[in-house]
């Protein structure tokens, strides 16, 4: 072999090095190293991002609308669509509700969503509150959804993945409905589904406020540093939000905000990356930046488990929280409904 040969032997092996090199990582990457989408949203150490996925290919009832919504954020944008709605267009056809409650719901409480219509719920059909799930979307639940829309015509089921890190997605997606199809109601209502709602004093809290604009009533926190512990439930980056503090907010599990609230949430959303802690990042980064009123009352709204008959100031209670099994939500029920004081 004369020298030439070797040379070109030489640089052939040194170009083609990195690339055998490189296919050899690629098939025999550790698998245990590796990231599923869902993995990397959750860890990532950057901005943390909702948990998305590409819209479903089942057959979806014809209850469905084809309408795109975008939940926009200054670092990500999400897409969806509706797949099951009220028929009849409940809020315009019914009685002159005072406001709208929306319950957000996991794809898999049905026990907890049965528990509620046959309790709280109940009532709220013979006043002037109408009551909504809000539920994400579950491949394997498609047929038991179905079927407990058919019977009850009361829940709303979005395209997004049903994932606690995308509840900020969820509540966005009925304040989105709300301005759509049933902008005549004057309130809105959020709520959970481990929370007793009294739709009664609801009501009458909602008439006493009739004039109020661009305002949020609940149990609002103050100083409240964003979670920094890594892998935390509630985990918020300082890529996502940099502040040491949240601004004033209302407590999740049940906040009540006028008509004209929900545009504005939805139009500020783009100045701010996404966070997944919903109530301090709608209630709080959002509602600041507009300058929403937040009113604090803790007597109407109820953060945990806090009711006494005995105490006159819980005769006209809205909400309380904590009660995330059927049996405690009627017990719950029950309780608020016909305690009396045994002193």
């Amino acid at each position: 072999m004369t020298r030439k040969h070797l040379f070109l032997l030489k640089s052939s092996i040194f170009t083609f090095f990195p690339l055998i090199l490189l296919i050899l990582l690629l098939f025999n990457f550790p698998n245990n190293l590796r990231f599923s989408a869902e993995q990397f949203a959750i860890n990532a150490s950057h901005s943390i991002q909702p948990i998305l996925q590409s819209q479903p290919s089942c057959t979806v009832p014809t209850t469905t609308t084809s309408q795109v919504y975008r939940a926009t954020f200054k670092d990500v944008s999400y897409t969806y669509s509706f797949l099951l709605n009220p028929v009849d267009d409940v809020c315009e056809k019914g009685p002159d509700y005072e406001v709208v409650v929306f319950v957000i719901s996991a794809a898999e409480e049905i026990a907890q969503r049965e528990a509620i219509r046959s309790s709280w719920a109940e009532r709220a059909a013979d006043t002037r509150a109408l009551v909504l799930f809000v539920v994400g979307y579950t491949p394997k639940l498609v047929a038991n959804l179905n079927a407990e829309q058919e019977q009850n015509n009361d829940m709303i089921v979005s395209t997004i993945q049903e994932h606690y890190r995308n509840l900020t997605l969820k509540v966005m997606s009925a304040l989105e409905w709300k301005n759509s199809r049933c902008s005549t109601v004057k309130f809105l209502f959020k709520t959970d589904s481990d929370v007793v709602v009294n739709p009664t004093e609801l009501v009458k809290y909602c008439q006493a406020k009739k004039d109020r604009k661009n305002t949020i009533f609940g149990h609002v926190w103050n100083k409240v540093k964003p979670i920094r512990v890594p892998n935390h439930r509630w985990l918020t980056s300082n890529e996502s939000y940099s502040q040491p503090f949240w601004p004033p907010y209302t407590s999740g599990p049940g906040y009540l905000m006028t008509a004209d609230v929900p545009a504005q949430l939805l139009s500020s959303s783009p100045h701010y990356n996404f966070v997944a802690v919903e109530d301090s990042f709608l209630t709080g980064v959002l509602a600041s930046h507009i300058s929403i009123h937040r009113i604090h009352d803790s007597n109407s709204f109820r953060w945990w488990k806090s009711f006494d008959a005995c105490n006159p100031k819980d005769a006209h209670v809205i909400s309380v929280h904590g009660f995330n099994t059927p049996e405690a939500m009627k017990k719950a029920w029950t309780d608020i409904t016909t305690a009396k004081c045994r002193s």
